[in-house]
């Protein structure tokens, strides 16, 4: 009865030192859970960023508001009787 005994403490130690010390252990698994939430929070800026782009082709396709709002910020359109300030700091 004593031999079943060590067999099974033995058994149990050594599942053990492969649950917390082994390349595939507890370690491992730890690590794993750290990845994922960093690869969960890139994915949230990713789909916020992505959401804007959606809206902005919406925009883009539904009217001409959104593109002309482009043309002035990029480009500096000026529509027909609209005046243009350029206001400059003095330094």
């Amino acid at each position: 009865m004593k031999w079943v005994t060590w067999v099974l403490s033995i058994l149990l130690l050594s599942l053990q030192y492969n649950l917390w010390f082994s390349e595939n252990g507890y370690n491992l698994l730890e690590m794993r859970k750290k990845e994922i939430a960093k690869q969960e929070a890139v994915n949230l800026k990713l789909e916020a960023r992505n959401q804007a782009l959606a809206a902005n082709i919406a925009d883009l396709k539904d009217g001409n508001d959104a593109l002309s709002e482009m043309a002035r910020m990029d480009f500096g359109y000026i529509q027909e009787g609209e005046v243009f300030y350029r206001l400059v700091e003095l330094k």
